[in-house]
């Protein structure tokens, strides 16, 4: 199975006989598993997160789970998604260094490990990538221990280490960063469809635009897209 056959499902409570949101988001670990998918509520546009455990069933056009009482509120699990990544719209580099593409697609057993990791155009086993918050390393052919690349402890004298070398002299120039907030797009509506990279739309044309689309825009790298193509009423 593939998560783009899993995002924008509706997750639906079996027990309750109601559609509790829409699947927005997957979460990996370090060991190449899904443990969890992210889940908003449309009614208000609060996140909330679903074990893969708790998943009852993958229907053909939506997500079946038990009860509703298995969301948890995405704020309360902040924590343990600090060692988890969303691998989707992160960059592929080699392990030159050289930029492939971005990740579009997730291929995964029925235990939730990923094997395949998707661009456009390629596909890269899973076992042979490092993934990480920002980047998948691919080309990697042994199991990478991060623990070993860690600095090592300074034994200090007196506080103070003498390789330390005093910079004060020296003028430090730091690089410029652009930040920008789009929070200006609040109110306004899309002039066009905002597609994702594969090509299918993720913000239909004369939505107007909340947080969850600002969100969900940021999330797929269409935010500039988005500023684009909108409009005041």
């Amino acid at each position: 199975m593939t998560t783009s056959e899993l995002i924008s499902l509706p997750v639906i409570s079996v027990h309750e006989k109601k559609v509790v949101g829409i699947l927005t988001n997957v979460f990996v670990n370090d060991r190449n598993k899904i443990v969890c998918v992210e889940i908003v509520d449309e009614s208000d546009y609060t996140s909330y997160i679903l074990n893969t455990s708790d998943i009852f069933r993958y229907g053909t056009k939506a997500v079946l789970i038990r009860n509703s009482t298995v969301l948890h509120l995405l704020s309360s699990m902040e924590l343990h998604l600090q060692s988890l990544h969303c691998p989707i719209g992160v960059l592929a580099y080699t392990i030159d260094g050289n930029i492939v593409e971005k990740i579009t697609n997730l291929q995964f057993d029925t235990k939730y490990y990923v094997t395949r990791y998707c661009s456009a155009k390629y596909e890269f086993e899973s076992k042979k990538c490092l993934l990480g918050k920002e980047i998948i390393t691919i080309g990697i052919n042994s199991k990478v221990c991060v623990s070993k690349f860690k600095p090592k402890n300074i034994n200090l004298i007196n506080g103070t280490d003498s390789r330390i070398v005093s910079i004060e002299k020296i003028p430090i120039q730091l690089p410029q960063r652009e930040v920008t907030n789009y929070s200006f797009l609040i109110g306004r509506y899309t002039t066009k469809d905002i597609l994702n990279f594969n090509g299918e739309i993720i913000v239909k044309q004369n939505t107007k635009i909340n947080t969850f689309v600002l969100d969900k825009a940021k999330h797929f790298g269409k935010l500039k897209e988005l500023t684009a193509f909108s409009k005041t009423e």
